[in-house]
């Protein structure tokens, strides 16, 4: 079959998550003998995977972009057309309504439907900042224009779609409250993001490294939760170190923060192949408010790293079992996070009997697991 992914990035696998997860899944498809070809919004001179094309029209829903979609469905003859940006305005090009295609149109949401609307909304201000404040005042007004956004978009989804994309019940229950429209739930599929990064031959010898890997961005993300606790354990481990690998607008901040906790342990790596680092990482981190799903702990858990997790959004509890395969611990108390890595740290055994289960924990997120799923949805044998 012949698939058309749609982004509004090039899906770079290190550029997002989504970009990650979209690209992944093309991987998979390809390697099953299916023909892949991409779309974007955006331009880049990064590198890309698969043949590529652009939107000619940054006002998404222009008749240039319709005609110009249509066109390559034709001329390629696409079978399959898969919107990753669920989350996105995007939905209201790429659906039945919009484009006059018979070609089965799948759109995929990587996110809660109320991200960043729970209990833990005022969680990722940056009270430093004005525009913070000016935000928080203005909470109602923009819970209720979003909400309203949101609910506009997941209906047009499962009114002009054929199949929508969730990555957990949890999630597909916030789109039928949301919208309201129990009629269409059959259309709403629970699917997991697929990874790709497994070792041929894992290798035990590790380091004692404690490893984040992501954006540096101060909001969602909440890399200063994790630099904070570790100044409160870092002097009990002397032989461990602290490695924070990726970029983004908050380096430079995320970087004096920890000079001036005059922390000596902690390495900036910056944007690279997280790979090695999994390999030789005995622990893995994420301090988020909110996440999708995670692929970052996925990966490290194929290589043996015992994630350490807030236990702040639903997919977090389904991928890691607490004190099985890694550790959850309930948002955001630093003294308890600190110590889950204290402890961890401080019991090799333990810490090696968690890796080997998360191993087998991460061997649920495999193409060979997940892309059977995908086969049954597009041959349309879902039951």
């Amino acid at each position: 079959m012949r698939f058309l992914i749609y982004f509004e990035n090039i899906i770079n696998p290190f550029k997002g998550g989504t970009e990650r997860a979209a690209h992944n899944l093309a991987s998979c498809l390809h390697l099953k003998g299916h023909d892949i070809i991409t779309l974007a919004k955006y331009r880049s001179e990064e590198r890309c995977d698969f043949p590529i094309f652009y939107l000619p029209s940054q006002d998404i829903i222009s008749n240039d972009n319709i005609e110009f979609i249509e066109k390559v469905i034709n001329e390629n003859q696409i079978d399959v057309l898969i919107n990753e940006g669920g989350n996105t305005s995007d939905v209201q090009l790429f659906n039945h309504l919009k484009l006059k295609t018979k070609v089965q149109i799948i759109t995929c949401l990587h996110f809660a439907a109320f991200q960043g609307f729970g209990k833990e909304y005022y969680a990722d201000f940056d009270l430093r900042s004005l525009t913070s404040v000016f935000k928080i005042l203005k909470k109602p007004i923009n819970q209720y224009n979003a909400l309203k956004l949101f609910r506009s978009n997941y209906t047009t989804i499962l009114e002009y779609s054929d199949e929508f994309i969730v990555l957990n019940e949890e999630f597909k229950k916030q789109i039928v409250f949301l919208t309201g429209l129990k009629e269409y739930s059959s259309k709403i599929k629970i699917i997991p993001n697929i990874n790709i990064l497994t070792p041929e031959n894992f290798i035990k010898k590790k380091e004692n490294i404690i490893l984040y890997v992501g954006r540096l961005q101060y909001e969602t993300k909440r890399v200063d939760r994790l630099i904070k606790a570790w100044s409160i354990v870092e002097n009990n481990l002397n032989n461990w170190d602290l490695v924070i690998l990726g970029d983004g607008p908050d380096r430079r901040w995320y970087e004096s923060l920890s000079d001036k906790m005059n922390l000596k342990r902690v390495h900036f790596e910056g944007r690279k192949d997280p790979t090695a680092y999994y390999k030789k990482a005995k622990i893995i981190t994420l301090v988020s408010t909110h996440e999708s799903f995670g692929m970052t702990l996925v990966e490290g858990m194929a290589f043996g790293c015992v994630p350490v997790v807030f236990n702040s959004y639903p997919t977090a509890s389904e991928i890691l079992d607490d004190g099985e395969c890694g550790v959850l611990v309930e948002p955001f108390k630093l003294a308890d996070y600190a110590e889950a890595l204290r402890g961890l740290c401080m019991a090799p055994h333990k810490l090696s009997k968690l890796s080997e289960l998360a191993i087998v924990k991460a061997s649920q997120y495999t193409g060979d697991q997940i892309l059977p799923l995908w086969d049954k949805l597009i041959q349309g044998k879902w039951s």
